[in-house]
């Protein structure tokens, strides 16, 4: 038994360090190799083992996976006396939660995201991980700026970054410049937002993370691209492309893909748009992240627009004419695809579903599936009675009584 745990740990040591380099099915396997080792054995190790594991899915989109994994440690954590372990298990756990409340619509999610990172920031704090408590401001940084409080978010950044710097940090403290960059972004203050991820990009090209410089580089060339620098942005993008699948980040360059197609598709021929749809798909084909259906949805409506202004030069060759080729029937073909796959990411439940995919009614949805796709329809989930969150603004009291909660 002792064997085996200290072989357990040893895969466990090598997933981590596969996982900081962005090697993540590497790191999935050794996980996957420590974990089986440990077989029905309860303890902190497979706690740990468990938390690592939910990380490599979370990163790669695969967030139901990671619910799954942080689901089946949540026991053997509440058991455990290491305040560290579970000041771990609660921010990844807070992070699954704030990842999947917009794309699904669930506003309770956020609450519980918010609950787990404040047992986070009480558990390291016990621990006395500075370390790790400024991580956990950088997420509630992320968390702030995803609903558009953004003086809170900058609070919690501003926080964060200071204690970074206070444990020399800078490649962490480039990790908080980069959310304080998409904030910026979504506030449109794209100059700013330029200078600041510009500066990230620098300090994270020095160091070993090529999946965080991958993302950063992405938000790098949006900024550009809004900037109207649209050569060095599309430089900047099919850089975060190559490092992110050097990486053995494959969804992580498929969302660089999909960043090019919105943010140059009117500066991009529309063959190649194509193309670089094409292989977005491919290499998105297994993410479980909602947000990233709903762009695939976006950027199939790009393609398409740009498909029917396309004009082919006169003396573009005979076998790229597209012979043969009909818009009706691929769009039909790509319509289905992404119907089935925002009916997969929602469980079957076409209203879900239907949100997903931009429609403000089901019933839009409903009609497309009967008229067009009647194979897709799956049956309903039952519907859910909502309650207000913590976010809600607060309404007027009425007479009435309050339903319990």
């Amino acid at each position: 038994l002792g064997e085996s745990r200290d072989a357990a740990e040893a895969h466990g040591d090598l997933a981590l360090c596969y996982w900081r380099e962005g090697s993540y099915d590497e790191a999935r396997i050794h996980l996957g190799n420590a974990l089986g080792l440990l077989g029905g054995e309860d303890s902190d190790l497979k706690a740990a083992l468990l938390i690592r594991a939910g990380i490599i899915e979370e990163r790669t989109q695969r967030l139901q996976e990671a619910l799954r994994l942080y689901n089946q440690a949540a026991p053997l954590v509440e058991r455990s006396e290491d305040h560290a372990l579970k000041g771990s298990f609660h921010i990844e756990y807070g992070l699954v939660f704030r990842r999947l409340a917009a794309p699904e619509n669930r506003e309770d999610y956020l609450d519980r995201a918010l609950m787990e990172y404040t047992a986070a920031s009480f558990h390291f704090e016990q621990a006395g991980n500075m370390r790790y408590l400024a991580r956990v401001e950088n997420n509630l940084g992320y968390l702030f700026f995803t609903i558009g409080k953004f003086n809170d978010a900058y609070k919690h950044l501003d926080r964060a970054r200071h204690l970074f710097l206070e444990l020399k940090d800078m490649g962490a403290v480039a990790q908080a410049d980069e959310t304080r960059a998409r904030t910026l972004l979504a506030e449109n203050r794209l100059a700013e937002a330029e200078r600041v991820v510009r500066y990230a990009v620098h300090v994270l090209e020095r160091g070993d993370e090529q999946a965080v410089l991958a993302e950063a580089l992405n938000t790098h060339g949006i900024a550009l691209a809004r900037l109207g620098n649209y050569l060095s942005a599309r430089s900047l993008l099919q850089r975060a492309i190559e490092v992110a699948e050097t990486a053995g980040d494959l969804e992580g360059a498929g969302r660089a893909k999909l960043s090019l197609i919105e943010e140059l598709s009117d500066q991009t021929a529309a063959p190649q748009l194509v193309a670089i749809y094409d292989s977005s798909v491919d290499l998105l084909q297994h993410s479980q992240d909602p947000t990233t259906a709903k762009r695939l949805v976006s950027g199939a409506q790009r393609v398409i627009a740009a498909l029917g202004a396309y004009e082919p030069a006169e003396q573009e060759p005979k076998e790229t004419s597209w012979e043969g080729f009909s818009l009706k029937k691929e769009t039909r073909k790509l319509e289905k695809a992404i119907i089935e796959r925002a009916l997969r990411d929602a469980g079957g439940s076409v209203t879900t579903a239907s949100r997903l995919l931009g429609f403000r009614h089901h019933q839009s949805l409903i009609s497309i599936i009967n008229g067009r796709h009647p194979d897709l329809l799956k049956t309903r989930s039952a519907i859910r009675k909502r309650r207000r969150h913590l976010f809600s603004q607060p309404k007027r009291s009425k007479k009435k009584p309050a339903a319990p909660p």
